[in-house]
């Protein structure tokens, strides 16, 4: 995500906001089950990350258990003692938008989870590691859009 934060950082659109779409969202399981409403009312929040969840209301991400998607309980030791077999796909890394202040809060958390990921010995994608850092940290400058 670093490429982002650099883009960002640079502004070549004199933009205050900044969007990343995955491009494998517009086909496979996603085809036809993205958020219907895109406008910046919607993903423009200052010093706020949105991020997708997977069909499951923003409401319940942090109250649903991990095994059932949502990511309540979910930590980089649950990952490592057996969890790294669940896809708590609360969190989707298909899309997220923020302006710079959000963006760089969001990339220093995911940096740092993927940190101590390599340090315990271990790798996965951008959504396990999103789901790591989010299922510990709650952290309040991110909003999801359920898709």
């Amino acid at each position: 995500f670093d490429w982002m934060l650099q883009t960002a950082r640079r502004n070549p659109f004199r933009t205050n906001y900044f969007v990343w779409m995955d491009a494998g969202a517009g086909h496979g399981q996603f085809e036809g089950k993205m958020a219907k409403h895109f406008c910046p009312c919607t993903v423009a929040h200052p010093g706020m990350v949105t991020l997708f969840t997977d069909r499951m209301e923003p409401r319940q991400i942090y109250n649903t258990d991990y095994r059932k998607r949502g990511l309540r309980g979910w930590s980089l030791e649950m990952y490592i003692n057996g969890g790294y077999r669940v896809n708590p796909t609360a969190v989707i890394g298909t899309f997220f938008a923020g302006d710079l202040k959000g963006l760089s809060q969001l990339f220093a958390l995911y940096n740092r989870t993927v940190d101590r990921m390599l340090q315990a010995g271990f790798s996965d994608d951008e959504q396990q590691v999103l789901a790591i850092a989010l299922g510990e940290t709650r952290p309040d400058f991110v909003r999801y859009l359920k898709s």
